[in-house]
């Protein structure tokens, strides 16, 4: 037997088969099978080379053990169905006290499978297994249901075809040459097998690896035998196959194949894609055959099935087609297990089930539905599925149904056997029923002829366009997660279980996905197109892929140019509003080349809709986006009401509860002496006071309301407590609560409500209290972000004439504290108190005076004193750094203003190139005007924030920040 090495897979692919015919054509008589696991794909790339196949065979692995079946007389031999495996194990699971007999043991049961299929393969000895304490229970478990399986196994029946012809291999069976080009193989078991028939055989193993530590190559270090490595020396794969995946990364000098092509979403990015190959094969007079494109997953495929079938493009996928019948049965199941009369509406509307295909009365169903929520169901008389208690009493109600209900068409033989070969004497429930059809239900495919000259779509594990002699090949979805793909640590077994039990664990998963990306990489030396996106459809940004940083790093890339994409006449139907128009409709024609010509912008306001009165809130929300603004204080669009109470009116209640308890923590003198067993009390009488003069208790039938009025005592009394703390040991107390504050600007008057104001001495401090975490980011209040807290501040001290103190922000949400302390300890109740931290920044003046017991760390602000330096340090501002603040802040305000007096409403909302800052400014996530601005990728573009930190602009050593 010998090992084939080497990472150039397709040269060495192509070698073996060149050789091989050469070979066979001498000696005609001798058999040259290769094992591989798409024959059709091989079967191409031979035809490149030869005419005839006459002592060639190209067949898959399971294919060769049924050959070798056949050899020997084995026909009375069969391998355990998945069915078997699931009745097999459900009834070991509940005839036993297992821990696995549990209500979702149907999940359970499908990854047990593939568990058990993993320890056959790899022959697992569980007697040589030392296993921790906390995975005995469970190993041991899995292992006593797999061995039980196994000696449940029925008489002729193997739970593998290996098991079987181990010991019938002989003499008989001898002087053929195998070559396995297949990763299929590298499993113990079917290594073992592969030994033995290499015993009276000529055998060939082709393994993608090399003899270095990259981890690309561990999946296959243990099954190297006779090895031998032909190196074909061209430069490019050479440096591609010695570097990546490694920590080197050396640049290659000369020109490569690698191409880039980058667009703002994955379906613009197959656009893109389809349209470069469309115009190569128009410009350089190329074939279909000539084009490969690599994707990830069934996402992309589904994008580039219909973009191909959209320019009339053949290719090599059967598309899916939807299996209506079996979705009746399914749905008809679903009903049964949860009586959802929404889930009867579903059925009654795949419009196959007889009497039910006429549209006016399924629309007169519908409506009265709506009307009554209620909705006859049909079927109550004719099927009692209650009296179904095994599989095959379920099954046969299914071909009951199918053939009294369900309209006759060519798909209902493919369904009945499907129910008639579902059978068995297990007991099942109906939900354990439906589970079970959803899992192993049959899929339809379209009867399509493939054409002689199709493009090819192929996944990361068909590395086949080398053979095939694809002149060029695109790798599309090369985003991080996505390209290579991400590696879970969930299920039964976990990744240290799998490392303990000596099998492949995720770091094997990993090294197989990097070496088929290496086996994608190798096919071409021509054009390699590297594809990848910035954004999803609906704007979260998408990041490049590791892969593709690593392959900038070593080799120079071309760029293609994607700019005239949308200008192709193909795409008429599919983007019409950027391509040919229907002479036929003018006016939706002119409203067209209005929106090309404003890049889906309005124009801007001809006359103002906006009164000279601002707030800071209107200020904010103009700042993030003029759009929004206008639509929700222009020309005043409200959202629907949501019947549960929403975070703004939370908000008034936890507002109304703190006024009205401020007596308790006024002051630290006060607060020294609080009753505490009163305040749950008082917490309750003024939450129930808010919602009696509110008239809100109709809105308390609504449950979930009933919760959020519960959770909401509950945050408040810890609130309570905390401020009454926190009032202990601070010089300050409380001067007003719910303050008015009003200011005139030179152009507009602004006004607004401070929650609480505090004063010591010559200075003011003012805290606002959110229901949610809210802190203060200077970079981004410079650029107009969280601003309201700033005005409050600078008009309250300007007005007061007093020095600004601090602004902090108060979160009332309950915090959940994660304790070190063991169960029989006593927690410190400091140790609550410092979740409560406010955010904020405080004046480096009155540090102590707000926390008078400040010690190493305060437990009221961010603040804590550093020995070597001999200062606090923290969200620590000096009163200069807080007057250049605000006077940026003013600043950026009347800008805000002026565009606001021009009528400026863009649809360009705030945004981010940092993931982390877009997420904080970005207004797109939770708006509800979405639908009416139709932010469109192709033309609206985010307004960019500066991402660097700002902070600098406030010191008192930078002149002339501006």
């Amino acid at each position: 037997m010998k090992t084939y090495c080497g990472l150039e897979y397709s040269l060495k692919i192509k070698n073996t088969i060149t050789e091989t015919i050469k070979t066979a054509k001498k000696t005609p008589f001798i058999n040259y099978i290769f094992i591989v696991d798409d024959p059709l794909f091989f079967e191409e790339a031979f035809f490149k080379y030869t005419d005839t196949l006459f002592n060639i065979q190209i067949i898959r692995y399971q294919d060769l053990l049924k050959k070798i079946l056949r050899f020997y007389h084995l026909y009375q031999y069969e391998e355990l169905t998945r069915l078997e495996k699931i009745l097999i194990i459900k009834n070991l699971i509940e005839s036993s006290n297992n821990l696995f007999n549990t209500d979702n043991k149907m999940e359970l049961i499908y990854e047990l499978i593939e568990i058990f299929d993993l320890f056959h393969l790899e022959q697992i000895e569980y007697s040589q297994i030392n296993l921790p304490s906390a995975s005995k229970e469970k190993i041991t478990a899995i292992i006593n249901l797999y061995q039980s399986l196994n000696k449940n196994i029925p008489q002729h029946k193997c739970y593998q075809y290996e098991d079987i012809l181990f010991d019938q291999i002989d003499e008989n069976l001898s002087n053929n040459h195998y070559i396995f080009i297949t990763d299929k193989i590298f499993y113990q078991l079917r290594f073992q097998f592969i030994n033995k028939l290499a015993k009276f055989n000529d055998i060939t193993i082709l393994i993608n690896d090399y003899d270095d530590s990259r981890n690309l190559n561990t999946p296959f270090k243990r099954f190297h035998k006779n090895d031998y490595y032909t190196d074909f020396n061209h430069p490019f794969l050479k440096h591609l196959n010695t570097y990546l995946f490694s920590l080197q990364s050396p640049k290659y000098l000369s020109n490569s194949p690698l191409h880039s092509l980058i667009q703002t979403t994955p379906k613009a990015q197959i656009e893109s894609v389809v349209l470069n190959i469309y115009q190569n094969i128009v410009d350089k007079n190329k074939h279909y055959h000539d084009f490969a494109i690599y994707y990830p997953n069934q996402e992309y495929l589904d994008l580039l099935i219909e973009t191909l079938n959209n320019f009339n493009i053949p290719h090599n996928i059967k598309k899916t087609l939807v299996f209506k019948e079996m979705d009746a049965c399914l749905l008809w199941l679903k009903y049964c297990c949860n009586n959802d009369d929404n889930d009867l509406l579903d059925l009654l509307d795949t419009k196959i089930i007889n009497g039910f295909i006429d549209y006016n009365y399924l629309d007169m169903i519908k409506k009265r539905y709506i009307e009554t929520g209620y909705i006859k169901n049909p079927f109550i008389d004719k099927y009692d599925i209650s009296n179904c208690h095994i599989l095959t009493e379920f099954s046969d109600m299914m071909i009951n149904f199918i053939n009294n209900e369900i309209i006759y068409n060519q798909n209902q033989t493919t369904l009945i056997n499907f129910f008639k070969n579902l059978r068995g004497e297990q007991f099942f429930t109906i939900k354990e029923f439906y589970n079970l059809v959803t899992k192993l239900k049959p899929i339809l495919k379209e009867d399509k002829k493939i054409y002689n000259d199709h493009l090819y779509l192929l996944n990361y594990n068909q590395c086949y366009s080398g053979i095939l002699e694809c002149s060029y090949i695109y790798l599309v979805g090369v985003n991080e997660t996505i390209v290579p793909v991400q590696t879970k640590d969930t299920g039964i077994l976990l990744d240290h279980d799998y490392r303990i039990l000596n099998l492949p664990d995720l770091n094997h998963q990993i090294a197989l996905n990097q070496n088929s990306i290496l086996k994608v990489l190798n096919s071409n030396m021509n054009f390699i197109a590297i594809c990848f996106s910035n954004a999803t459809i609906d704007g979260q940004p998408l990041l490049k892929s590791s892969l593709y940083n690593q392959l900038k790093t070593m080799f120079n890339f071309t760029s293609i140019d994607i700019s005239n994409d949308y200008l192709h006449y193909s795409l008429k139907d599919k983007l019409y509003l950027l391509g040919g128009k229907d002479p036929n409709y003018k006016f939706l024609n002119n409203m067209i080349n209005h929106y090309k010509q404003t890049n889906n912008q309005p124009n801007n306001l001809t006359q103002s809709l906006f009164s000279s009165h601002l707030s800071p809130s209107k200020l904010e929300t103009y700042n993030a986006c003029s759009y929004k603004y206008f639509n929700q204080y222009g020309i005043k669009i409200y959202p629907f009401k949501d019947p549960t109470f929403q975070t703004n009116e939370i908000g008034t209640i936890v507002h109304y509860v703190l006024e009205k308890t401020k007596t308790l923590f006024c002051d630290n003198k006060t607060a020294m002496n609080v009753d505490f067993s009163q305040i749950n009390q008082l917490v309750d009488q003024y939450v129930d006071e808010y919602i009696n003069l509110n008239e809100l208790n109709e809105r308390l039938n609504y449950g979930t309301n009933n919760f959020i009025i519960t959770m909401i005592k509950q945050d408040l009394l810890n609130t309570v407590i905390v401020l009454i703390n926190q009032m202990k040991i601070t010089d300050f107390k409380i001067i007003g609560n719910e303050v008015e504050v009003k200011r005139d600007y030179s152009n507009f008057k602004f006004s607004g409500i401070v929650d609480r104001v505090d004063q010591y001495d010559k200075y003011l401090k003012i805290i606002d209290y959110k229901s949610s975490n809210k802190d203060l980011d200077i970079s981004l209040a410079i650029q107009g972000f969280n601003i309201q807290i700033l005005l409050y501040l600078d008009t309250l001290t300007n007005q007061m004439k007093l020095e600004k103190g601090a602004l902090l922000y108060f979160n009332t949400k309950k915090r959940i504290l994660a304790s070190t302390m063991k169960i029989n300890e006593t927690e410190s109740a400091n140790n609550f108190f410092k979740l409560y931290k406010m955010n904020g920044y405080v004046n480096e003046e009155v540090i102590e005076e707000i926390d008078n017991q400040i010690d190493k760390e305060s437990s009221i602000i961010k603040a804590k004193f550093v020995k070597k330096d001999d200062c606090y340090k923290g969200n620590i501002l000096s009163s200069y750094s807080f007057e250049r603040l605000l006077a940026y802040v003013n600043k950026h305000i009347e800008k805000l203003y002026q565009e606001i007096l021009s009528g400026k409403i863009s649809i360009n909302p705030k945004g981010s190139d940092d993931t982390t800052t877009h997420n904080k400014i970005n207004p797109c996530t939770y708006c509800k005007y979405q639908s009416l601005c139709n932010y469109d990728v192709f033309y609206n573009e985010h307004t960019l924030v500066d991402n660097n930190n700002l902070e600098y602009l406030i010191k008192e050593d930078v002149n002339n920040a501006d």
